[in-house]
């Protein structure tokens, strides 16, 4: 594999369909929408199935795989409840799974606690939906949310390791996908560290795409914002993640790193770093709400 992309957002916008298909990549992420509260009508399975249908730019077809947020509820989602209260800043919510704000300032995003059985069936009946809708995998955000604070505080409370609960729906998650679909793969987001922590990390996923190795974007800038990317990782930071990555590599896992940036000088960074640890780069804006040109044509 030596590309791929990710939108998140405007994917019922006229002729974002017709972008994806014809996106010169070898995996696409792409938003299940129909999980999306009023978008229920979406026709995610016939835009998974022509993207699969469409040639990748090393010559076989695309990979196509859903966002899943196994680590937050969203409330825009159709598995929200109307009798659900979303965490304050003082207090968390009901059910009693839904625990703080989102630390980076995403609206309408609770990080939760991911062992209660009530959550496990909300992410999985996700990625059952997912595979029943022909995506080749998941995409898994917030696997890292075994280091936030309010989840760490909670599972303490509960006599429970944050690591290993996460590890645990991990491999839950993927029994119940190959249960519908015997090939769905996984990639966790931002977590390379578990393949150290938890020697069943690596049985557990298929790949990790690592955010920000060499530039991030702030939390809600819009496509064309000056905070869209371009924000430096810092060199030890990056150093750290990049020995994350090669540790993945050496465990057998695919790696993958999204990157936010505008400049074309720092587009060329981002992919040369990711190459030299062995990753597949992408590089994108935090709006993810279309694809970038740079992103959407063959590596260079």
């Amino acid at each position: 594999m030596r590309s791929w992309a990710i939108q998140l957002q405007g994917l019922e916008l006229p002729g974002a369909d017709a972008a994806l298909v014809a996106a010169s990549v070898d995996m696409l992420v792409i938003e299940p929408t129909r999980t999306v509260r009023g978008m229920e009508a979406f026709a995610t399975r016939a835009l998974v199935r022509r993207i699969t249908a469409s040639p990748g730019e090393s010559g076989g077809r695309k990979l196509c795989l859903a966002y899943v947020n196994v680590g937050q509820a969203e409330d825009y989602r159709t598995y929200w409840q109307p009798t659900w209260r979303a965490p304050s800043r003082d207090a968390a919510g009901a059910p009693d799974f839904l625990l703080a704000l989102d630390p980076d300032g995403w609206p309408g995003n609770y990080p939760v606690a991911f062992w209660t059985p009530a959550w496990r069936r909300v992410a999985g009946e996700l990625i059952e939906a997912a595979a029943a809708d022909g995506f080749d995998g998941a995409y898994l955000d917030w696997v890292l949310g075994y280091q936030e604070p309010a989840v760490v505080e909670a599972a303490r409370r509960q006599g429970v390791d944050p690591v290993a609960a996460m590890v645990d729906l991990l491999l839950e998650l993927r029994g119940r996908a190959r249960a519908v679909h015997a090939g769905f793969v996984l990639v966790a987001q931002n977590a390379a560290e578990l393949v150290a922590l938890d020697p069943r990390f690596s049985s557990a996923v298929d790949g990790v795409s690592q955010e920000d190795l060499s530039f991030r974007g702030e939390a809600g800038a819009g496509w064309d914002d000056a905070a869209a990317g371009d924000i430096a990782t810092s060199e030890d930071d990056a150093a750290l993640l990049a020995d994350r990555l090669r540790a993945c590599r050496q465990r057998g896992l695919c790696v993958f790193t999204l990157d936010y940036a505008r400049l074309p000088q720092h587009v060329d960074v981002a992919r040369h770093r990711a190459r030299a640890v062995g990753a597949v780069p992408c590089v994108s804006r935090v709006a993810l709400d279309r694809l970038d040109p740079q992103c959407a044509s063959p590596a260079r």
